[in-house]
């Protein structure tokens, strides 16, 4: 008979295609497989889960863990003291951000609470970068340090993969009073942008150096802190390198060339054939995703080869916009085609992974904090 256990899961949004919400969905495939149930709470649901993806979770929608929350666009904005972050949000000030920052919190933790103690058994909490990228979602954080105080006896596994340790161009730009309640340090004490440091709190990282940087750096006792890769394995049969794309595929491909309209952008149609190098940037259209930087390499392609050079970009542009609008000006500018393909789910991803395979595709991914692939 299979056991009533369910693991609590928290995170800002999911049913998406950045890496944290593929990395929950690896998890869920995870815990099935020991017989584990998920109930999810999450901001915001990108999509909707057919029946039988939904068989082994709950979803409850808590929508003040959304970014996009009214008040969460506030406390994101108005920490800042200047930047991209503060443009086109109303402006408050210090004593109206922590009004606003302390409703917030409440909120959320009374929320999450009524969750947590809704979930039979003391089973351990999955967090999905809310308590390590803190400054993206300030009340949401200490929100759940709280809940991680009032239940001493219970886990809490906090997967780390974006810290605000590695966001330095932005942490220095955050006012010293916003820094202090997200700080890992208590309130008087030095700014501490590492992990939180709490005795039911373990933390997963991606690789060898954020390892060494929680313990050695941080402080953060080493058997708190486990070292799983980036991905775990999607289950799927053995790749089918097919011999030429589908037809109508390169015809369909080529509706997708995105270029400038005033301050905006707008699809065109271009030709595309079997001789034009595609370098595939299979990733979300964000500032830290370096999609400059990679059309640059595209572009010397190009004039060192003399050949047709096309990039391409696979995710949808939800995440940052006015990044986008940069990149598709920046391409014009360089005379680089560029196609947008918005694909929204995996699905449709693999199919035109598939497609591009047979073809003269170049992949590439100039991460900012993964580097170059």
């Amino acid at each position: 008979m299979r056991p009533d256990v369910t693991c609590p899961c928290i995170i800002m949004r999911h049913g998406g295609l950045d890496g944290v919400a593929l990395q929950k969905e690896e998890y869920f495939g995870l815990l099935q497989k020991l017989d584990i149930d998920m109930h999810v709470v999450s901001g915001r649901q990108e999509r909707a889960y057919t029946e039988e993806e939904s068989r082994g979770r709950a979803f409850t929608i808590v929508e003040r863990l959304d970014f996009h929350h009214p008040a969460s666009k506030l406390l994101f904005a108005n920490q800042f003291r200047e930047g991209p972050e503060t443009e086109g949000v109303a402006r408050i000030d210090k004593g109206e951000w922590l009004k606003l920052f302390a409703e917030h919190r409440r909120a959320i933790y009374e929320a999450i609470d009524e969750v947590l103690r809704s979930i039979p058994r003391n089973t351990p909490v999955l967090v999905y970068n809310l308590v390590s990228l803190r400054h993206a979602h300030p009340a949401a954080a200490v929100a759940l340090r709280d809940l991680m105080r009032k239940y001493p006896k219970r886990g809490f596994l906090s997967h780390s993969a974006d810290p605000d340790a590695e966001r330095p161009e932005k942490i220095e730009r955050i006012h010293d009073w916003a820094l202090e309640v997200i700080s890992a340090n208590e309130p008087g004490e030095p700014y501490n942008g590492g992990p939180y440091r709490e005795p039911n709190l373990s933390h997963i990282v991606l690789n060898p150096t954020q390892r060494a940087n929680f313990v050695l750096k941080y402080d953060v006792p080493s058997e708190q802190v486990f070292e799983i890769p980036d991905f775990l394995e999607f289950p799927g049969k053995e790749p089918e390198i097919r011999d030429a794309p589908t037809p109508g595929f390169l015809e369909a491909l080529g509706t997708k060339a995105v270029v400038p309209d005033g301050d905006g952008h707008r699809y065109e149609t271009v030709a595309l054939d079997e001789d034009v190098v595609f370098f595939l940037s299979p990733v979300r259209p964000v500032y830290r995703k370096r999609l400059i930087e990679a059309m640059l390499v595209a572009h010397a392609y190009a004039r060192s080869r003399d050949e047709r050079v096309v990039f391409v970009v696979t995710h949808p542009n939800i995440d940052d916009p006015t990044y986008f609008e940069e990149s598709v000006r920046f391409a014009a500018d360089l005379g680089l085609t560029y196609l947008h393909l918005d694909e929204p789910t995996i699905e449709r991803l693999d199919e035109v992974y598939a497609n591009l395979a047979p073809l003269r595709t170049i992949g590439m991914v100039a991460s900012k904090a993964g580097g170059w692939e």
